[in-house]
């Protein structure tokens, strides 16, 4: 019984000595500043730091650094065509040379194109041709399965594909549609129309 009541009073020296040892410091150091001092210094002559500039004695904020390219930024290309009226658009992931560019270094690179937006995350490049895009389809039934066309400038049309789609599975409306043809615009609607079929 006498090693427990040793062992209790010592634990309660343990926590009394902790907390007064606590209490000591915080008493020695409230008068010390927890937030650390900046030593502020006067710029006789107009220049730039850090994106600061201190002029006629006021301290003006300035742009440090123009938006650049990110290594991981999309480019965005889009090609209006005059003949068909048609925008064609693609989205790819930045080439390493593009790393870093600033718009302008951007626009003397593709002088052709002009840059419409840009970020640190997207550029979009955009660009008028003559012509069309070449993204011009006519989907139709043969020999039983769904099949593509080309259509050229001059409305000739050329095979692309012949689907793996059988017409014996689709629905009545559907295939009264490709017996007259359906004339398809740009590769995404073509691709949504095959879904459907499939």
């Amino acid at each position: 019984m006498n090693k427990l009541y040793i062992f209790i009073i010592f634990i309660v020296v343990i926590v009394l000595g902790y907390f007064t040892g606590t209490y000591i410091y915080k008493i020695n150091n409230m008068g010390e500043e927890t937030t650390p001092n900046y030593v502020a210094e006067v710029v006789d002559d107009e220049c730039v730091i850090e994106g600061e500039l201190y002029e006629n004695g006021e301290l003006k904020e300035v742009l440090s650094e123009e938006e650049k390219l990110s290594p991981n930024a999309i480019i965005s290309i889009e090609k209006y065509y005059k003949d068909c009226g048609h925008t064609v658009k693609t989205r790819s992931v930045i080439d390493t040379s593009l790393v870093n560019l600033t718009k302008e270094d951007l626009q003397n690179k593709y002088e052709a194109y002009e840059v419409t937006s840009f970020s640190p995350a997207e550029a979009i490049l955009y660009i008028e041709l003559e012509g069309s895009c070449k993204e011009h389809y006519i989907v139709k039934e043969v020999d039983g399965y769904v099949t593509i066309y080309e259509i050229d400038d001059t409305g000739r049309e050329t095979l692309k594909q012949t689907t793996e789609i059988e017409t014996d599975f689709l629905t009545i409306t559907d295939k009264a549609n490709l017996e007259s043809g359906i004339l398809v615009y740009g590769n995404d609607s073509l691709n949504s129309l095959l879904e459907d079929f499939e």
